[in-house]
């Protein structure tokens, strides 16, 4: 409860700085996406069971911002979190390159699973959506995965510092 609850309270933190400093005019073409981050790390470093709650919330938080049809980065970045915990066992991933291309690729993926359903459901037309994976969705994958070395050493020390003492301060264990 209390991995779930703090990823929601950093996830309302990241959103707030991605939908106010992050849309000023150096970044609006290319801005990053930090819950992307966020929900990279929570797939390579929670359970399935919280992470995936927390992936979902963070996904309906991106939604609601978003102002784009509810449930679309719901379902996506759910599907982001569970493929990351898929592989987090079967890769490498202490060098600053794979977590730069892991974030890369999970969000170009991201990007291509999103066009793909709204193709599906034709809410735009697919030259539009191809217009808009090359001119957004690529510059926004390099600029995440960019952020994503520097994100996932500052959720690791966020979690060593408030989620793991607590964990382990209410099961009887011993904090530093």
């Amino acid at each position: 409860m209390i991995r779930i609850l703090f990823s929601g309270i950093l996830g309302i933190f990241l959103l707030a700085i991605q939908s106010t400093f992050l849309t000023l005019e150096p970044f609006q073409r290319v801005k990053p996406d930090l819950l992307m981050i966020l929900v990279l790390y929570l797939g390579f470093f929670s359970p399935p069971i919280s992470g995936g709650i927390s992936a979902f919330f963070l996904g309906f938080l991106t939604d609601l911002f978003s102002g784009n049809s509810y449930g679309l980065f719901s379902l996506t970045r759910l599907i982001i979190f569970y493929g990351a915990q898929f592989i987090r066992n079967r890769f490498y991933f202490e060098d600053q390159l794979y977590k730069f291309l892991y974030a890369f690729f999970f969000t170009l993926f991201e990007g291509l699973l999103v066009i793909l359903i709204l193709n599906i459901f034709s809410i735009v037309n697919m030259e539009i959506l191809f217009k808009f994976f090359l001119k957004f969705i690529l510059p926004q994958s390099f600029f995440t995965a960019l952020l994503s070395p520097l994100g996932f050493y500052i959720f690791s020390r966020i979690n060593i510092l408030f989620v793991t003492r607590r964990v382990a301060n209410s099961s009887g264990g011993f904090s530093q």
